[in-house]
């Protein structure tokens, strides 16, 4: 029953917000229906016809990663810069893990870092996917590319990576973005999550917010510039920062920064850094 409420919701939302850009890369609908098949069960997908995966973590040299792609079922995903060397992939599970529900990794000669939930093509049933927590290590200062991650865990949180683009793709409780140097985008398409929470010391170029049953925070600079379009139901805007009207636009600073935000029925809380 959860399953069906959650997609009717996707639903509704594709109802409700005629003309808004609800994603650059992925429709609502996909967040959840791309991992969960019609008996209920939770899959990554086929994803290793070529047989190039690898079982476990690894230690990699970061010359050799550009990006970040990962596809997580269940808990935790957490990407952090640290004070080392090599880009770490680990992962740990209170429930005992075998051949098909341990993590899977490859490395593209372009530099894309895939890590993957379970064995390619398994199929786990309700009360059968362990949870996880996924840890991803960056030395500090190393720039990624991209940064994807899609799941339907608990938790995602990416701290102090510098980064190209950044994009979410979640039916999570928490989201959160902490201190990360990102350049260029922000994607967050989030489903019947708690909250997302961002805090930047230089904002993005532009920001994308697609998100329902969610609330979002924005931790910004005080001189930071932003132009925000709220589109949605029951979407209220709160700035602690002055703010004026320019017809469907709030404007902040230099409105350096744009912000669209569909949403329904929660905020968007524009707070000044401490």
């Amino acid at each position: 029953m959860k399953n069906i409420t959650l997609l009717a919701t996707m639903a509704l939302v594709a109802m409700l917000l005629p003309g808004c850009k609800l994603s650059r890369h992925t429709d609502p609908e996909d967040v959840f229906a791309k991992y969960t098949n019609k008996m209920g069960e939770q899959s990554i997908g086929d994803y290793d016809k070529d047989g190039t995966y690898t079982m476990g973590g690894a230690s990699l040299d970061p010359s050799l990663v550009k990006g970040l792609n990962i596809d997580w079922l269940n808990d935790t995903v957490s990407v952090v810069s640290y004070d080392g060397s090599t880009v770490e992939i680990s992962e740990i599970s209170a429930d005992p893990l075998n051949d098909t529900t341990t993590m899977y990794y490859r490395l593209t000669p372009d530099g894309l870092l895939s890590v993957k939930f379970s064995k390619s093509g398994a199929a786990l049933r309700s009360g059968s996917v362990p949870s996880k927590h996924l840890f991803v290590r960056v030395p500090r200062g190393h720039r990624l590319d991209e940064i994807e991650i899609n799941g339907l865990g608990q938790y995602i949180g990416i701290d102090s990576v510098v980064c190209g683009d950044i994009e979410l793709n979640s039916v999570s409780n928490y989201l959160i973005l902490n201190e990360c140097e990102v350049e260029d985008n922000v994607t967050i398409n989030t489903v019947n999550s708690l909250e997302f929470v961002a805090s930047f010391s230089k904002l993005p170029r532009e920001m994308e917010i697609n998100s329902v049953g969610s609330s979002a925070t924005l931790y910004v600079p005080e001189d930071a510039g932003i132009e925000l379009e709220v589109n949605g139901l029951s979407s209220d805007f709160h700035s602690e920062l002055p703010v004026v009207r320019k017809g469907q636009k709030r404007v902040i600073g230099n409105g350096e920064c744009k912000i669209e935000c569909n949403s329904v029925c929660r905020q968007l809380d524009v707070k000044v850094k401490k």
